[in-house]
């Protein structure tokens, strides 16, 4: 039996953020302060945000979905940084 690759999570920086999202950066930290979008990783000074909540959110975004549901799965996605990750 083989045993399926899993791809690392990867972290990205605020500039590849902003890019992906196509927001500036005191928009992205609104987006996070009103629960809209996924908040990062605190690396010592620096932040970090998960690449995949990241696509998540836009994605979403791109679907049309509420601000409530955004909220929903901002704190889902957050949930989710707490769970063993899947074998």
């Amino acid at each position: 039996m083989t045993t399926p690759i899993r791809t690392p999570r990867r972290l990205i920086p605020l500039p590849v953020t902003t890019d992906f999202s196509g927001m500036r950066p005191t928009a992205l930290y609104a987006q996070v302060k009103a629960g809209l979008f996924p908040p990062p990783i605190k690396l010592g000074r620096s932040s970090r945000w998960i690449e995949d909540e990241v696509a998540r959110a836009i994605e979403a975004r791109i679907r049309g979905l509420s601000d409530d549901h955004l909220r929903a799965l901002v704190k889902e996605l957050v949930a989710a940084r707490s769970q063993p990750a899947a074998s």
